[in-house]
């Protein structure tokens, strides 16, 4: 997930940096006060919200290297593959490498995270709210993400299930040497590639 620190009503730098030491700095944008809707209209009636002040929210999603800073132990593994899971390769795909979100981290290790941040910090670090986040995600946009629809091509700024998601890779070989293919089974948006399975 992201995090954010509270700033005052006034304007400002639209960026900041913030140092996690050993060379790794976190990156914040400033979201600024406004009106928008959130909801989806179905799940969750659309509604207004006002936010009343402008706040800092991280640019990307926390890196496993950013909160490495915090818990070098944590692993975020792998996404596991197609099928028979003997090597590597077949194994999965990895989502620990330095660059790529950290995953499998719970709300209470967010938290944390957020807490080890202020204290080293001195400048109040926490998860956003319901309404910040939705705020912020939309910016400023109508539709239920901020290029658009589920519909929208969003290969350049998400990713979501797509070709890529729902391609499989051959899973074994038959007799004669030819690759058995597990069938596409996902359900993805077929006319969308952003060319990752994962994050990159």
């Amino acid at each position: 997930g992201l995090f954010e620190s509270k700033i005052g009503k006034h304007g400002g730098p639209a960026t900041k940096t913030v140092d996690l030491g050993g060379g790794v700095k976190l990156e914040l944008v400033r979201v600024p006060a406004g009106e928008g809707v959130i909801g989806n209209g179905e799940r969750q009636p659309l509604r207004r919200v006002k936010i009343e002040r402008p706040f800092w929210m991280g640019r990307f999603e926390v890196s496993n290297e950013q909160f490495a800073r915090f818990d070098p132990a944590h692993d975020s593994r792998l996404e596991h593959g197609d099928f028979l899971h003997f090597s590597v390769e077949q194994r999965g795909y990895p989502l620990n490498t330095p660059t790529q979100p950290v995953c499998r981290v719970s709300w209470n290790q967010a938290r944390d995270f957020c807490r080890w941040l202020s204290e080293k910090t001195h400048t109040r670090f926490d998860l956003p709210s319901d309404e910040e986040w939705e705020y912020a995600c939309r910016a400023g946009t109508a539709t239920p993400f901020c290029f658009g629809s589920e519909e929208s091509a969003f290969a350049d700024y998400a990713n979501l299930a797509d070709i890529s998601f729902r391609r499989t890779k051959p899973a074994y070989q038959d007799r004669e040497g030819r690759p058995q293919i597990v069938p596409e089974w996902r359900p993805a948006i077929v006319t969308v590639n952003d060319h990752y399975r994962v994050s990159s």
